[in-house]
């Protein structure tokens, strides 16, 4: 098999099992999910940085990896609020 076609850093299972994390994730946390975006898209930013800091670490984690559900600027919004909260 060729792996040149693969990047060095993630093979395809890897990218896989990472989509389905992600996807756990927001199924697991829907209510929570849904507040987090509707606060993004608003102009409730802080209610969705308290929404998310009220998750458990995994799930923030999988919600924050770069090309998942949120965008740049919105993992960037909720990440600069992680230090409100110790969860």
């Amino acid at each position: 098999m060729d792996m040149s076609q693969y990047s060095k850093k993630e093979f395809p299972s890897q990218t896989e099992n990472r989509k389905q994390w992600i996807l756990d994730t927001v199924r697991a946390n829907q209510l929570a999910f849904v507040n987090i975006l509707g606060g993004l898209l608003g102009d409730e930013q802080q209610w969705s940085q308290k929404t998310f800091n009220s998750l458990h670490k995994q799930d923030r984690d999988a919600l924050l990896v770069p090309g998942g559900v949120f965008t740049g600027p919105q993992i960037k919004v909720l990440s600069d609020g992680l230090g409100d909260s110790n969860n």
